[in-house]
């Protein structure tokens, strides 16, 4: 799965896609601000950061628990906190 406009966003003007090209949103990851192009689902900012195929992670959106199913349909705005919890094992 690439990192895409989610189906619902998709715009129907023709020159809809050149009106946010370049545009980007202002996001924490673990309170680090990223940039992120408008539209990005959850599943793509966590694949620029290499954690899609990871294991035992846990994700929350603005304090909300996002299950790995629905990383992909979870829409990132402006401001959005991401926290990205790793499982590790001791004790």
């Amino acid at each position: 799965m690439g990192c895409q406009y989610l189906a619902e966003n998709i715009p129907t003007e023709p020159d809809a896609f050149n009106q946010d090209e370049g545009k980007s949103v202002k996001i924490y990851v673990n309170d680090t601000v990223i940039d992120a192009p408008v539209n990005s689902s959850l599943f793509c900012v966590l694949e620029k950061q290499g954690l899609t195929a990871k294991s035992g992670i846990a994700v929350a959106v603005n304090q909300s628990v996002i299950s790995k199913s629905n990383w992909a349909t979870t829409t990132l705005e402006e401001s959005s906190k991401i926290l990205i919890i790793q499982a590790t094992q001791g004790g």
